[in-house]
């Protein structure tokens, strides 16, 4: 007989599994390798556009101001782990830069469908990246300890 799992027992199974792993890494470390990730995936190709057989890759810094964006939430990120304040200043910076890389893909994917035939989009490598920027932050924000005042 198969005993199903609720979708509550799954999500809290999964939120002990990372928290033991942020706790064997370090929540602080876990912080600062997501917002390195951030600034270093602005750098990486975003994305490729192949026309008739020639491809061409941008990044996020070489595509304007967008980059920005990312940088200095990212710093921001990195100077409340520094001060040890997972509040939730950490969750609005980081929900800023996932909110701005969903609208990115999305974004890519609406250009995508008005082109027909030779043209193609594909997420780059600076995309993935920044994704996992992003999920160690949230690790970060959820299970970082304030500093305590005296």
């Amino acid at each position: 007989m198969y005993n199903a799992k609720s979708g509550g027992d799954i999500m809290e199974n999964a939120m002990k599994t990372i928290k033991t792993h942020v706790d064997k890494i370090g929540a602080d470390k876990v912080g600062y390798i997501g917002s390195v990730l951030l600034l270093i995936g602005v750098f990486l190709p975003a994305i490729t556009v192949t026309l008739r057989g020639n491809s061409e890759s941008e990044s996020l810094w070489y595509a304007g101001q967008i980059a920005w964006f990312i940088i200095v939430p990212a710093i921001l990120i990195a100077a409340l782990i520094y001060l040890k304040k997972p509040t939730k200043f950490t969750f609005l910076f980081t929900g800023f830069c996932a909110g701005l890389i969903a609208t990115f893909l999305i974004a890519q994917r609406e250009v995508a469908d008005l082109f027909v035939g030779d043209v193609s989009l594909r997420w780059g490598i600076g995309i993935y990246i920044m994704i996992l920027g992003v999920i160690a932050c949230l690790a970060y924000g959820l299970f970082g300890e304030e500093k305590k005042d005296a």
